[in-house]
């Protein structure tokens, strides 16, 4: 999910699940030869969620820089705003884990 986020605010590539993800948008096709249920376990999940925390984190970003972020924005876009608080409480735990591996 971090480097998912990341990645949408323009720091670091893309995660591997994400450029999957949009392959598979791309060409309306699944990574691995076979249906749905014939991909690696949890690809398919990692896919997705890649996804979700780009888009909701672009939207964030955007909205972010036009200063459209206040109660009624953060109000209409409520999973955004879950998905943002997610990533933030993530990059926060891994902070606190480096500062403890020092």
């Amino acid at each position: 999910m971090i480097l998912a986020a990341d990645h949408a605010e323009g720091n670091g590539p893309p995660p591997p699940e994400l450029v999957k993800a949009w392959e598979c948008q791309r060409w309306k096709a699944l990574p691995n030869a076979g249906g749905l249920h014939d991909q690696p376990l949890g690809l398919m999940h990692r896919m997705n969620a890649a996804l979700t925390v780009y888009a909701a984190m672009n939207l964030y970003n955007a909205a972010e820089r036009a200063g459209l972020i206040d109660e009624k924005w953060m109000s209409e876009h409520r999973r955004e705003m879950s998905i943002w608080a997610q990533v933030q409480l993530l990059r926060a735990q891994q902070s606190e884990e480096k500062k403890g591996a020092e």
